[in-house]
């Protein structure tokens, strides 16, 4: 639990005009020893920055911020007034970066676009306009599964409680803006978890009965799209269509009910308005139907982990709606379900950054800060065959 090394979490606000960056600072002195490494993490609204120091191929959060989208023209010019900032203000200079966002990246690893991010994140641009040693592009969610082991225990809480397996395979499911999700595998050699990408959300959603068939229709019909995905139940953005499916349905009064409301404050009511309480039961039904899916394709025995706001703001919902539904099986199938323990994980922001510095630590060959004598050559800009000058 290397968060116990933390060394400042600095809550600073980011704005950019005209290319400058302008800082409000809460700064306590940082030991300049060891690499400095800018993680970034984009989603819908904007981007978590991270930079953290690398000392014997450990990182450490030293530097924390946000940026807001709308304050980015330009990514490649928005991450040079951050190096620019981080060089001006603390003496920081980063020769290293991974950046993570939705989507998948590249076959390379150094380009990526999104129709949920306004803006490319090309990483082969930023290495030749800011003389970086090394920088690469990560799926967001990917990157969240490296960060699980970083999580300090006060952040996880157990939603269903059994024994996890010592190696055993894990999952990382969330429902935010989509659905993500990420198998675990451990590798011997490496002496750790190897994250395998997946794109389950994007699977053929199913109903059981006729109420649910006419929603996936009327679902079809909303998004216009010809096949309905489990991402379309599932997600920040499935809520708020759910409930407007529903009030064109007449659902239960739902026709009264306000328009236009985003997805967590229609969880937040349903105790109070019966068209978002039935919102808050499809939802959730539809999350554990997806869990319960994913588990029986992997078998982690080493524990599901639930992140996103969704998990963490409405656990009685989860317990009360998600459980039951995702027990809902064959009875004998049922004891196999049982001995796989069930998690949320709180604190997703610096989950997230610590797992794309972990996934950048694991991709390079060779450790940074190692004081070895072939990272020396690097350094000093050598090949290591003849000491050619590169």
């Amino acid at each position: 639990m290397h968060l116990h090394y933390l060394l400042l979490l600095l809550a600073t606000h980011i704005t950019f005009a005209h290319e400058k960056c302008v800082m409000q600072e809460h700064l306590v002195n940082i030991v300049n020893d060891g690499e400095f490494l800018l993680c970034t993490n984009s989603g819908n609204f904007g981007v978590d920055c991270g930079v953290f120091v690398v000392k014997n191929n450990i990182p450490t959060l030293a530097l924390s911020t946000y940026i807001k989208n709308e304050d980015i023209k330009n990514f490649t010019a928005t991450i040079g007034s951050v190096l620019s900032c981080l060089k001006e203000k603390y003496g920081i200079a980063v020769k290293y970066a991974c950046f993570a966002g939705p989507g998948v990246p590249s076959a390379s690893k150094d380009y990526l676009s999104h129709m949920r991010l306004p803006y490319v994140i090309d990483a082969k641009e930023i290495i030749a306009a800011y003389q970086l040693n090394d920088a690469i592009i990560v799926n967001d969610f990917l990157a969240m599964s490296y960060g699980i082991n970083f999580v300090d225990n006060n952040n996880i809480t157990t939603l269903y409680d059994a024994p996890a397996e010592m190696h055993g395979r894990r999952v990382v499911i969330g429902a935010g803006n989509g659905l993500g999700s990420v198998s675990m595998m451990w590798d011997e050699h490496k002496k750790s978890y190897i994250s395998l990408p997946a794109e389950a959300g994007t699977g053929n959603f199913h109903a059981f009965d006729q109420f649910e068939f006419d929603l996936m229709i009327a679902m079809k019909k909303i998004r216009n799209f010809s096949t309905t995905h489990w991402a379309f139940f599932v997600s920040l953005p499935a809520i708020e269509y759910m409930h407007q499916i529903l009030q064109d349905m007449n659902y239960d009064n739902c026709s009264t009910a306000k328009s236009n409301v985003d997805a967590m404050t229609i969880l937040a009511s349903a105790q109070n308005d019966p068209c978002c309480n039935k919102v808050a039961d499809l939802f959730y039904k539809f999350y554990a139907r997806f869990v319960y899916n994913f588990a029986w394709n992997t078998l982690p025995f080493g524990g599901i982990y639930l992140v996103g706001e969704t998990a963490t703001t409405h656990p009685e919902m989860l317990t009360n709606i998600f459980l039951p539904e995702y027990f809902n099986c064959v009875e004998s199938k049922r004891p196999l379900l049982q001995r796989i323990p069930v998690y949320i994980v709180k604190d997703d922001v610096s989950v997230g950054l610590y797992g794309i510095a972990q996934y950048f630590l694991l991709e390079k060959k060779e450790p940074l800060n190692s004081g070895s004598f072939f990272n020396w050559i690097i350094q000093q800009g050598y090949l290591f065959l003849g000491c050619i000058k590169k």
